[in-house]
């Protein structure tokens, strides 16, 4: 914890002629995280590019597949991996197959719009159903002019309201679009399609065959309506025949090309010479042996494998936390990836998260509740991670619940071992600004430690964020505290003058190159700036915390409006039934969205508050070579 994997840096040194097994033996095993070289020779240059064209070659090609796949209903699901060996043939199968589903698809697709349009005939006479009358004579009117068609619903109104010498009549609404009939004054016909034109208006063409009574048509769609669900199950059944032959086959030919394709990209960043090839990468010093094992496996001992610890930005990260820590590993991605050098903060955003979601969402009832789902959630789906961290919190929140003596908010249940928070809110508020002060404190020493791992050690002493910044903060709070307590004179607050004024300093002995030749005033006016932002600064971090104090009192509101609720109903026909449905409602309603809210507050407070004091991120993620398919395949 608190450091990434240990990394090493390799080179690997092997006859060309291994380079593709070795090459596919690392991506399986998910061992090196390559390195890309600095420069190429004219020959490796020359290799690259023939290693990237094939690539190409086989994405274009992995992208028909997918379509071929897209066409037949296909998933992508994983699937094991055959070597690419003879690509022309399987083109050749492709086109074949392609050429066949192509048709399939033309024609169900053309079912399925004169079905759409069928439809919007059945609307259309469904709605001129008691009119007298032939249809054929909607297609002959003298005096005035008819457009029917499908128009986007968010146009309706548009047109409707900027309608003018015209009306326009709904039919039926579908799917985002209405049906609608426009009538105007023949004269007007150029205008009123140059409007509707405007509004995306898809017009339906009435044909000869839209002839007869309004009755005889009915009969006749409800006949078409039939042999075309017959049309359409028909080629259904080619398309899932051709799925069922096919699907598997495209499956493994699609992750066989995608991985080729990885591989290819990656041996086009090797240096080549005459009979050799060089490539190198990091992993972590735990796997060195097992890279070691599998080269001499692969190659039968013709490598030179060269190793170096592994420093700098430039090293790739491998979080390595223990399991009730490791899912607040996807929170901390969203703020960043910790640089190799620096503290990795997962296991103090876990403690935090969990401890500020206690304070917060403290209740016994509604914590077991959580942990009960996040255990669901932990058996019974795929989002393993997101129940553990549910877990983590509901015990926070059942371990708060207790020390504030609330279950399902009744507080006289329980005797508090600690306080009732609204009973008690000055000692609320003091816990959550003694927390804050706590880990603003841990953030600025972790900046202090990171700068004197980055050999910054002038800038640290003054930076608003290191010694300086430290002495201050602790220093303010300290003296505030004794002043308050008439412990200490108000006179005492002055000698804080001093780490302000090494913070003013700052500029001028952070050692930058661009503050070198920066002009004194400036550097004047960054000093007067950074004091500003010091005393302001922390003034507002510290009151920021006040918020957990906020919404925990917010929640326990919540439960007194719950329970005001609850008596509200008593008196009504089955009362009882009424006060334990309010009480469900009220309690899902608490836990779904208060527990949201509360878990984006905790987060909002370390990112801003915490996070910002020490973290730099910029951190690579270690990526080791792998193919997709397998890693689809294992999540």
């Amino acid at each position: 914890m608190f450091r990434p994997a240990p990394m090493l840096q390799v080179d690997v040194l092997l006859l060309q002629k291994d380079q593709a097994a070795v090459t596919r033996a690392m991506a399986e095993a998910r061992l090196l995280h390559l390195r890309p070289l600095r420069t190429l020779p004219p020959r490796a240059r020359s290799r690259a590019v023939d290693a990237r064209q094939r690539a190409g070659e086989l994405r274009a090609f992995a992208a028909r597949l997918q379509q071929v796949m897209a066409d037949l209903g296909v998933d992508t699901a994983g699937s094991d991996v055959i070597p690419v060996v003879e690509l022309a043939s399987w083109e050749r199968w492709l086109a074949q197959l392609a050429t066949r589903v192509a048709r399939n698809e033309q024609r169900r697709r053309e079912l399925v719009r004169l079905q759409e349009r069928l439809g919007d005939f059945e609307h259309l006479v469904e709605a001129l159903a008691g009119v007298r009358g032939r249809a054929e004579e909607l297609r002959s009117l003298h005096f005035t002019h008819l457009s029917l068609g499908r128009l986007p619903e968010t146009e309706l109104v548009r047109l409707q309201d900027t309608a003018s010498r015209m009306a326009v009549f709904t039919l039926h609404r579908l799917d985002g679009e209405v049906l609608t009939a426009v009538l105007g004054v023949r004269r007007e016909r150029a205008r009123i399609e140059e409007r509707l034109a405007e509004a995306h208006f898809r017009p339906l063409e009435l044909s000869s065959a839209f002839a007869g009574s309004f009755q005889q048509l009915r009969e006749r769609i409800g006949r078409l309506r039939i042999r075309l669900r017959q049309r359409l199950a028909a080629q259904e059944a080619r398309r899932s025949g051709l799925r069922a032959e096919h699907g598997e086959l495209l499956r493994r030919r699609l992750h066989s090309v995608r991985a080729e394709s990885l591989l290819l990209e990656a041996q086009a960043g090797f240096d080549y010479a005459e009979r050799v090839v060089l490539l190198g990468g990091w992993l972590p010093r735990r796997r060195f042996d097992d890279l070691q094992a599998l080269l001499q496996q692969t190659t039968g001992g013709r490598f030179i494998l060269r190793q170096t610890v592994a420093r700098g930005e430039e090293t790739p990260v491998q979080l390595t936390n223990p399991a009730v820590v490791r899912p607040f590993q996807k929170i901390l991605s969203i703020y960043g990836t910790p640089a190799f050098d620096e503290i990795e903060p997962t296991p103090l955003l876990a403690g935090g998260f969990v401890l500020m979601f206690g304070l917060m969402f403290g209740d016994l009832g509604q914590g077991l509740l959580l942990v009960a789902a996040g255990w669901l959630i932990c058996r019974r789906t795929r989002f393993r991670e997101e129940g553990t961290i549910i877990v983590e919190v509901g015990f926070s929140a059942a371990l708060f619940g207790l020390l504030f003596g609330s279950i399902f908010g009744r507080e006289d249940l329980l005797p508090p071992l600690w306080f009732s928070p609204m009973h008690n809110i000055p000692l609320l508020m003091g816990t959550a600004l003694a927390f804050g002060i706590a880990l603003i404190i841990a953030g600025l020493v972790l900046r202090i430690v990171n700068g004197l791992r980055l050999g910054k050690g002038a800038a640290v002493l003054t930076d608003r964020y290191g010694v300086a910044g430290l002495v201050f903060y602790a220093g303010a709070v300290v003296t505030v505290l004794l002043v308050w307590r008439q412990l200490a004179p108000a006179t005492m607050l002055f000698w804080l003058l001093v780490p302000l004024a090494a913070v003013f300093c700052h500029p001028f002995v952070s050692g930058d190159e661009a503050g070198a030749d920066r002009h004194r005033s400036m550097l004047l006016a960054e000093g007067t700036i950074e004091v500003l932002e010091t005393v302001l600064g922390f003034m507002a971090n510290t009151f920021s915390f006040l918020r957990i104090a906020a919404f925990g009192l917010a929640h326990v509101g919540l439960f007194m409006a719950v329970y005001a609720m609850a008596r509200g109903v008593e008196d009504w026909p089955l009362g009882a039934l009424w006060v334990a449905a309010v009480h469900v409602a009220g309690n899902v309603v608490m836990v779904v969205l208060e527990g949201l809210v509360v878990s984006v507050q905790a987060v909002r407070l370390q990112f801003y508050e915490f996070f910002s004091k020490f973290f730099r991120g910029g951190g690579v993620p270690y990526r080791p070579l792998t193919l997709q398919v397998v890693t689809e395949r294992r999540a």
